[in-house]
Formats: C-alpha cells, structure tokens, sequence
C-alpha cells in the first residue's frame, strides 16, 4: 500500500502571504493541526502547523485563539505606542514569517511502511504528497490517517 491509497485529495492550503490571523481561523474552524503552504503554480514551498505560531514569533505571542479575539474585538483602535505596534504587527504577520520551509514530503508511491517511520521518528502530524516531477501539493496524509488502518 502506497500514500496515495490513503491521502487526503481534497486539501486546504494556504500562501506565503496569507496572514497569520487567517491561518489561526482557518486551523480553528476545522481543527486541522498544519495547513500546506503553496506557491501560485500550486507548489509546495513549506508548511505551517499550530506548533509555529509559538516557536517562530515575530512577536511575543502567537495564540490563534488570541489572534482572532484580538481582531473580532478591534481593541487595537484603544490602545496607543507600543502596545499598538506590537498588535499591529502580530496581526500583520504573514505566513511567510512563520512558516517550515524545508517540510518533509511524500510522493504518491511512497510506501506505506516508510511514511510510518516518519511519522514516527520527525514526531509529525500532518505531511504533504506532492508530485515528485512537478513538486505540485496532490494530498496530504495525516497521523489520523495511518492510525485509522490498524
């Protein structure tokens, strides 16, 4: 059995300069762990996972949670000097800033027993399957995936 057999086709992505505050959204509402990150051709350029909204800050801290209340409740408008910088900033980060770059990625042939191991040993949630010719995003496999065949 091969990645492909198993991968989600129907994939959300995101780009580079998708802000920050889309992303903690998007990974919200639908609990994802890590969203692809792709170029406009489609290519797969990096990855971004909840863990990178924490070890990557631009600024001090990177709570999606934190990010959206802060936009739903439009606080900024009431504050002033650094404060309202440091605001301005966090919700002005792209996903460029805090995104993996050098992802680990599958190809569709990649075996099952292989991708197993890397689950294992990067400790790693979701990883993309591109096509190996092209580096187009074609799926993505995720843990819950390989956990659903035992």
């Amino acid at each position: 059995m091969n990645v492909g057999d198993i991968m989600t086709k129907e994939v959300v992505s995101v780009g580079t300069e998708t802000k920050i505050n889309e992303v903690a959204k998007i990974m919200t509402k639908n609990k994802f762990h890590s969203l692809p990150v792709v170029s406009e051709d489609g290519c797969i350029v990096g990855i971004v996972s909840r863990y990178d909204f924490f070890s990557k800050s631009a600024v001090e801290l990177h709570l999606p949670s934190y990010i959206n209340f802060i936009k739903d409740l439009s606080i900024k408008k009431e504050i002033s000097g650094k404060q309202k910088k440091s605001m301005e900033k966090l919700l002005d980060t792209r996903v460029k800033d805090i995104m993996t770059q050098d992802c680990v990625c599958f190809s569709a042939e990649t075996d099952l027993k292989e991708a197993i191991s890397a689950f294992k040993e990067k400790n790693l949630n979701t990883i993309p399957v591109v096509d190996k010719k092209n580096g187009k995003l074609l799926g993505v496999v995720t843990l819950a995936d390989i956990i659903s065949l035992l």
